[in-house]
């Protein structure tokens, strides 16, 4: 069986286009989990810098709790994606995990 060359260039043009394609997706991939975990951190932080009341007329049920739980998510999301995030995901990218 002959292989003739011009097929094996064209192939590894091919290949080498794919794996550029794929690698640029994989970085973009690693970058929105860094980003995730960045949104983590912020949405624990958040949950602890607020003040736990007891009592009143809004402070108190699960649908409050549900309330700010989507909020501070929400708010984590924001800030993890904003060019003045905390960092923590451009230095996850920077180890190249």
């Amino acid at each position: 069986m002959d292989i003739n060359s011009s097929y094996l260039q064209n192939f590894d043009l091919m290949n080498d286009g794919a794996l550029t394609h794929s690698t640029h997706r994989s970085k973009q991939k690693q970058l929105e989990a860094a980003q995730d975990f960045e949104a983590v951190f912020i949405q624990s932080s958040l949950k602890a810098m607020r003040p736990k009341m007891e009592g009143g007329l809004f402070n108190d049920g699960l649908a409050v709790d549900v309330f700010y739980q989507f909020m501070d998510d929400a708010i984590a999301k924001d800030i993890s994606r904003s060019k003045n995030n905390f960092g923590i995901a451009d230095a996850l990218m920077k180890q190249n995990f």
